[in-house]
């Protein structure tokens, strides 16, 4: 009798690899309102991200890492949260995590939707809302830390994203780096976090390893030269690289 062969189907790997749009502090007062700090240009923000909406057209993803409006206390508030989510349609998952200036966890995320984990291509993008003091002390739960770094499945990619700066450390009398920044890279470190990225300190901070995780601290988008930043995240490597928006 003969013997029947068995194909044997093997799927292919495939390539881990996403392109990421990374933006961060816009400081929106509110349409044409400018503050009383001369170099933020928030009113500038919406036509900065036509532009952006308009270049970066082949991103997997958006990351927005928070201070997307100057003020959350003042009565347009959600109002102008609304304008800026308006403007950042780009076809493909958002995620957005707000700072210290956006005051309202709860009502950011009724516009901007919850900042959940999601993967897109191998790639596990990871959010962490952290709270803030009186004095914009920044602090994180590390209960949900733990929960979260641990979902991290073999083979994926880790990204982390908060508003603040975790390293390097800064040291001014401003706070920019979470309180407890050194356990939070231990536990990156240990969970084999690739990349982490964050806001806050307008000016940004080049790209740098430290054990093995990838820190970037991107510029505020509201303050010349207008700049954000895409990553390319491959299993081969990490790059991010800054990109400047011309004045309208």
């Amino acid at each position: 009798m003969r013997q029947s062969r068995s194909a044997v189907l093997t799927a292919e790997k495939k390539p881990v690899r996403m392109k990421l749009l990374i933006l961060t502090d816009f400081h929106y007062y509110g349409e044409g309102k400018r503050g009383s700090i001369s170099s933020r240009r928030g009113d500038l923000v919406p036509s900065l991200l036509d532009q952006i909406r308009t270049r970066e057209t082949d991103c997997d993803a958006v990351a927005v890492l928070g201070d997307l409006i100057n003020d959350g206390t003042v009565p347009d508030a959600r109002e102008n949260l609304h304008v800026l989510r308006e403007r950042m349609d780009f076809n493909v998952p958002l995620i957005a995590i707000p700072g210290n200036h956006d005051s309202d966890p709860a009502r950011f995320a009724e516009v901007f939707g919850e900042p959940k984990a999601f993967c897109v291509n191998g790639v596990r993008l990871i959010p962490f809302v952290d709270s803030y003091d009186a004095d914009d002390v920044c602090t994180r739960d590390f209960r949900i830390m733990a929960q979260e770094l641990a979902a991290i499945r073999p083979g994926e990619i880790a990204v982390t994203l908060q508003h603040n700066t975790i390293l390097p450390e800064i040291r001014e009398t401003y706070p920019y780096t979470p309180v407890r920044f050194r356990e939070i890279h231990a536990a990156y470190r240990d969970a084999g976090v690739k990349l982490s990225l964050s806001g806050h300190f307008h000016p940004g901070i080049d790209p740098f390893i430290e054990d093995g995780v990838t820190y970037a601290c991107i510029p505020a988008l509201c303050e010349s030269p207008f700049r954000y930043a895409v990553a390319d995240i491959t299993e081969d490597g990490i790059n991010v690289e800054l990109r400047t928006v011309c004045l309208p």
